[in-house]
């Protein structure tokens, strides 16, 4: 059995008959940078133009992204809601659906899954499919009320692209009215040319003010409770203990940055934890780092685990949510308890005790993102989803029907789980 980027490589190489492009209009909530929004972006810069046209719609604002867009050539429409449920946000939409003959309409994120499904079924037979991609397990799904509309939205969602097993069973469990229509693709990462970035990030190292031999601990990522950096700064000082050279560096944008300053003030590591807020040079700064250090409490995938390990730097993180599916204990990386700063210390001083070990894990990560986790793999398996959807619309058969598995991304969630 052929994997799915195969088949769809296949029908790429394959002579095709005349067929107009696949029109695709992507919605999604806002284009401000994140990872659902970097998502999207990686899917339509390397998708094949020649078949698909793609387009985007964005519900509120006008955010960093909107003009990366349009410079890759992709028209992106502002719809501009000034409210939740904003009845001329809706309008527009269903206008530009319209208009548009797309057809398939993608959305992501749940207040555009919302206006999705709500344009869809304005439009009766001249609407497009509509598809999903879930991106998260955020908490506010386990609201009673929140799971009958995540219901009741299901049951016009033609195709349901979860983007981990993780996220498939947590996306059936909160209610889907088709479970069968719920299908896995892994995020994808291009992984970035590593020989300019090394030495950008042995220069970031002296501008922070940590020296060659030191040993630093990095976290990338949104400074909210759900990712945990307090723990990393809680598991410093026991750290220092066993490894009195070791530094770590916090970025990114939050609510919490002033925090985590006062906490590592608090705690006595203030000359130890940098928190340097957001960065623009992610890659470079992963390449600084000699472990990457993940204390999520919850994790919806958390793209920085594929960033770090093509960067070959073995992670340390929570054993929670999809984390298990992209770091491997012991292969890619170490897991450890969420919220548990002490087991947190051990690992990261495991590691600094044993560089050979923490090399080795580092190569072996950037090996599984280049098998597993690759943007080729992403687009292909997406690629061959809307295909199929568009070629069999009802084999996406209701729940609880056998489908006969096609290939991973096609099995149904019983058989993967």
């Amino acid at each position: 059995m052929r994997r799915v980027s195969e088949v769809a490589l296949a029908q790429r190489i394959e002579p095709r008959i005349d067929r107009p492009p696949i029109r695709v209009l992507q919605l999604i909530t806002s284009l401000e940078r994140g990872g659902a929004e970097n998502h999207v972006l990686a899917l339509l810069t390397h998708a094949d133009r020649s078949a698909f046209e793609f387009e985007v719609a964005v519900l509120r604002g006008e955010g960093e992204l909107v003009a990366v867009f349009r410079q890759a050539g992709i028209p992106v429409h502002l719809l501009r809601a000034r409210t939740r449920l904003d009845a001329f946000a809706l309008q527009r939409l269903t206008s530009l659906l319209r208009d548009g003959h797309f057809d398939i309409l993608h959305s992501h994120l749940f207040r555009a899954d919302i206006f999705g499904a709500l344009a869809v079924g304005r439009l009766g037979d001249r609407a497009p499919l509509l598809v999903s991609t879930r991106h998260n397990d955020d908490r506010f799904f386990l609201n009673p009320f929140v799971g009958l509309v995540h219901y009741a939205v299901s049951a016009r969602q033609d195709l349901i692209i979860a983007i981990s097993d993780h996220i498939a069973r947590f996306t059936v469990s909160r209610g889907v009215r088709h479970p069968s229509r719920v299908r896995r693709v892994y995020h994808g990462i291009e992984p970035p040319v590593t020989r300019s970035l090394e030495r950008e990030g042995r220069q970031i190292r002296a501008d922070v003010g940590v020296g060659p031999d030191d040993f630093l601990v990095g976290n990338v990522g949104r400074l909210a409770l759900q990712k945990g950096q307090r723990h990393l700064i809680a598991a410093m000082p026991l750290l220092l203990e066993r490894v009195p050279n070791a530094h770590a560096v916090i970025a990114g944008s939050g609510d919490l940055e002033d925090y985590l300053r006062d906490l590592a003030l608090e705690a006595g590591v203030a000359d130890r934890v940098h928190v340097l807020g957001p960065r623009r040079d992610v890659p470079a700064l992963m390449h600084a780092m000699d472990v990457f250090a993940m204390p999520s409490i919850w994790e919806g995938f958390g793209l920085v685990l594929l960033e770090s390990m093509a960067a070959g730097r073995p992670v340390v993180a929570s054993r929670v949510a999809t984390i298990p599916e992209v770091v491997l204990d012991g292969e890619t990386g170490l897991l450890v308890p969420a919220g548990d700063p002490v087991a947190l210390a051990e690992a990261l001083a495991q590691l600094a005790h044993a560089p050979e070990t923490a090399r080795a894990l580092g190569e072996a990560g950037r090996q599984r993102v280049r098998q597993r986790f690759s943007i080729e793999k992403m687009v292909g398996d997406t690629e061959l989803l809307y295909r199929e959807l568009l070629e069999e619309p009802h084999r996406l058969a209701p729940a609880g029907a056998h489908i006969p598995p096609r290939a991973e991304a096609s099995k149904p969630l019983r058989e993967r789980v």
